[in-house]
């Protein structure tokens, strides 16, 4: 007989103390732990019956846009934050929005080299403002992956929901 770990879903004979500290628990936190059932394909198959999107009366059509626009809202139109901004926020340059732009305008995959590599100059960039401190915390793994690798921060500890990265010189 096997049991599941109610944080990592992975199968041992038994949970066990050791196993609860690599999640940072202790039992009585783990037993507190409430775990969702999983739901069969009859609940499925219920759920999506019973999923209804309202179109109004008099239309027979409605288009694409409308029903975006019925799932997810209207889009936000009055943007306050500066596109220069914006661009620091994501670690992107103009040229670089505008060429992922074309690209899935286009309908070809974005490259996956490129978002690694902007991410890698964004947490290089962002570590280099956080270096004097002796304390950093930060949900960004690239931030971290530079302050660890380039200016000589230890890992404390790392939190899972949400991810957090606690750092210390």
């Amino acid at each position: 007989m096997t049991e599941t770990c109610k944080v990592c879903g992975k199968e041992y004979k038994a949970i066990t103390l050791t196993h609860l500290k690599t999640h940072g628990l202790n039992m009585e936190e783990y037993e507190s732990i409430e775990v969702k059932k999983e739901k069969d394909s009859f609940d499925v198959r219920k759920e999506e019956k019973e999923k209804v999107i309202p179109i109004e009366k008099e239309k027979v059509t409605i288009t694409p846009e409308e029903t975006t626009e019925k799932i997810f809202g209207k889009p936000e139109t009055n943007v306050d934050k500066p596109l220069k901004d914006f661009l620091t926020e994501f670690g992107v340059t103009e040229k670089e929005l505008r060429s992922i732009i074309r690209t899935y305008k286009d309908g070809k995959p974005l490259d996956v080299i490129q978002d690694i590599k902007r991410k890698t100059e964004y947490g290089e960039n962002s570590a280099e403002s956080l270096k004097d401190n002796d304390k950093v915390e930060t949900k960004q793994l690239a931030i971290a992956d530079a302050l660890v690798h380039k200016h000589g921060f230890k890992v404390e500890k790392v939190t899972s929901n949400p991810k957090i990265w606690y750092l210390h010189k």
